[in-house]
C-alpha cells in the first residue's frame, strides 16, 4: 500500500502536493524562487544547513559543519541508505531502488531532501521533486527520503533548530 501511494505521487496523481500554476513564470531557480514573479517557498533553504549522511547498523548520522545528530532506525533502512551511498545495485532491488527507477522513467528529478521536524519520537522530512515546470513537495520519513536522495545524488538539508536542539558538537 505504501509503495502504491509513492507511485501515485511520483506520477503526479496526488492532487494536494502538486504545486501548479508554475507554467509561464519562467525558468525555475532552485535556490528559493522562480525566475519571474512567483515565489516557491518549498525551495527556500532559509533556516536549513547542508548535511552529510552516514549510517551505523541502527542509526542514520547527519553531520552539518561541526554538529552531528543521530536518528535511530531499523537495519533494513540503514542498509538501503548504505547501498545508495555505495552505488550498490547488485542483488534484488528494494523499494527505494524501485522509487528511483520510477522517478527516472517519468522524467522526475529529486531536487533536495529536507529533514525538518522532530515531534515526540518521530522525525519528519520532505522530498522536493521536479518534473518539467511542476514541483512536488512530498511528506516522508527521513530514512526513505535520504535513501532516495543518495540514489539520485540530491543534496540533503537539515533544519538549523533541529541541529541546535538534537545535535552534538564534534569539532
Amino acid at each position: 500500500m505504501i509503495l502504491l501511494t509513492w507511485v501515485a505521487m511520483l506520477v503526479g496523481l496526488s492532487a494536494g502536493v502538486l504545486l501548479s500554476g508554475l507554467a509561464g513564470t519562467g525558468q525555475l531557480d532552485f535556490t528559493g524562487a522562480a525566475v519571474g514573479t512567483q515565489e516557491i517557498p518549498q525551495l527556500s533553504l532559509d533556516g536549513y544547513s547542508p548535511a552529510e549522511v552516514s549510517v551505523n547498523p541502527l542509526s542514520i548520522i547527519i553531520t552539518s559543519g561541526c554538529t552531528r545528530m543521530s536518528m535511530s532506525t531499523y537495519d533494513f533502512q540503514t542498509d538501503s541508505i548504505k547501498r545508495g551511498l555505495d552505488g550498490d545495485r547488485s542483488g534484488r532491488p528494494n523499494a527505494h531502488d524501485l522509487m528511483s527507477d520510477i522517478a527516472d522513467t517519468f522524467g522526475m528529478e529529486v531536487i533536495m531532501v529536507k529533514v525538518e521536524a522532530f515531534t515526540g519520537d518521530a522525525y519528519f522530512a520532505k522530498i522536493i521533486m521536479r518534473q518539467g515546470d511542476r514541483v512536488l513537495n512530498l511528506d516522508s520519513k527521513p530514512s526513505d527520503a535520504i535513501a532516495l536522495a543518495v540514489r539520485a545524488g540530491a543534496p540533503i538539508y537539515v533544519k538549523d533548530t533541529m541541529l541546535k536542539q538534537l545535535g552534538e558538537e564534534v569539532c
